[in-house]
């Protein structure tokens, strides 16, 4: 018996949801009810309805994805900007910490030369005390050549009060001087003991006429 129109378009369209049904199974792989194999001619809205909420479904789940990814892309970001700040820290300690080394190497420094210092004054000290007290016990009859003026009176006191020879002058001079431990450099001669000693009487006789002149204008 022939179809008629209507019933020959309704079993076309049940066919081609069908059809639809299969190739979205296929690709989505969405598992559609075992109904849909088999769509009665008279069920077509009720196919389209189960359709569209399997892809809503599948909408709902891509939208859970998506709302993960971007949780995902945000906790990288701020972990990335918290490495960012360490990094950024921790470049400020390093230069906090070189600048603190350079301060402390440099004072290290100054307190090895300070204790080398004292090291080489402590070493050479007894070597300048030695010098200094063989400089203390050490006398000299001249100064640059010329007899000095404690010099001359004590030559003059050993002849004319102690009476020792002019030949002997310079041997009393040292033996004394060691019995203190003093050591005598130089020496006078004869020659100079004698002219100290005229000097002397030189200078005694005007210091009698100088008296005696102011005792006559009186």
């Amino acid at each position: 018996m022939p179809l008629r129109g209507k019933q020959r378009s309704n079993l076309q369209k049940s066919a081609s949801l069908k059809g639809l049904g299969v190739i979205y199974h296929n690709k989505e792989n969405i598992d559609l009810p075992a109904s849909s194999q088999s769509l009665p001619s008279t069920s077509g809205s009720s196919v389209l309805g189960r359709f569209a909420s399997g892809f809503e479904t599948r909408i709902a789940e891509l939208k859970r994805k998506l709302h993960n990814e971007r949780r995902k892309l945000s906790r990288a970001e701020n972990s990335k900007a918290a490495l960012r700040t360490k990094a950024v820290n921790a470049e400020t300690e390093l230069v906090d910490a070189q600048a603190d080394l350079a301060r402390v190497t440099a004072q290290n420094e100054g307190l090895q030369r300070k204790a080398h210092a004292s090291f080489m004054r402590g070493y050479r000290a007894p070597g300048r005390l030695r010098r200094d007290a063989e400089k203390s016990q050490t006398r000299f009859l001249k100064e640059k050549g010329v007899i000095t003026d404690s010099s001359r009176e004590m030559t003059r006191e050993l002849v004319a009060e102690c009476s020792v020879p002019v030949t002997r002058v310079n041997k009393v001079i040292r033996t004394v001087a060691r019995g203190f431990g003093i050591t005598v450099k130089d020496t006078v001669d004869k020659h100079s003991v004698s002219r100290i000693l005229l000097e002397g009487e030189l200078a005694s006789e005007i210091q009698l006429v100088l008296e005696m002149h102011n005792a006559g204008s009186k």
